[in-house]
């Protein structure tokens, strides 16, 4: 695939996650994907994170292995909640990769809240 949007949903990886506030103060948080296994080549796959109207926060590769940050210091208000997407893909490069079939890439998404201290 040479490009997403917002609306892709064939040949890509796609998450739709919320994040809902039950503090009882404001807080920041931030969204990390944490790549435990990618058995695909270096710069194979690529990301984009969308806010929920589309907006993108984020694109790049994915890494080898390793924390990647996807959102960071985004504030989220008391009972608020927070939808995003992440979307990966197998960049279309100008070699031919049907050796990247049948790899696999692990992870997992992590979210990290602090409350804001007025």
């Amino acid at each position: 695939i040479d490009s997403v949007n917002y609306n892709t949903t064939k040949d890509v990886y796609r998450n739709r996650f919320t994040i809902k506030s039950t503090g009882n103060l404001d807080m920041t948080m931030r969204v990390d994907l944490e790549v435990t296994n990618n058995g695909f080549e270096e710069n194979a796959l690529k990301y984009v994170v969308y806010n929920n109207t589309g907006q993108t926060l984020k694109s790049g590769y994915v890494v080898k292995s390793g924390i990647m940050n996807l959102v960071d210091n985004l504030c989220l208000p008391v009972s608020g909640e927070a939808t995003y997407t992440l979307i990966v893909w197998l960049d279309n490069k100008t070699y031919n990769q049907n050796f990247e079939f049948g790899k696999t890439i692990t992870g997992k998404i992590n979210v990290y809240g602090q409350q804001i201290k007025y």
